[in-house]
């Protein structure tokens, strides 16, 4: 894995709502993949730049005991298009 700064970009993807609160997060982030992978969710994602998929953590409510939404997706050039369903 690289870590780095990679400037600020654009995303779109599918979200899941979860907490790391009794394996609640291994459940929904697994379940996340699946649909992103059985669904071809990259397939669907308007204006990519690539087929880089990435996960990003966001909008966590405190520290890392407390919900948060995870979000799988891809980097694209614009936000003007998003799939019902999706979020970026």
């Amino acid at each position: 894995m690289k870590t780095g700064n990679l400037g600020a970009f654009n995303i779109i993807g599918i979200p899941v709502r979860t907490s790391n609160e009794n394996g609640k997060s291994a459940q929904d982030i697994d379940a996340l993949w699946e649909k992103f992978m059985s669904e071809n969710i990259v397939g669907q994602i308007p204006n990519k730049i690539s087929q880089n998929v990435y996960s990003v953590y966001t909008d966590y409510e405190g520290d890392y005991t407390q919900p948060y939404t995870t979000l799988l997706g891809c980097k694209v050039t614009s936000l003007e298009e998003i799939p019902k369903g999706m979020v970026g």
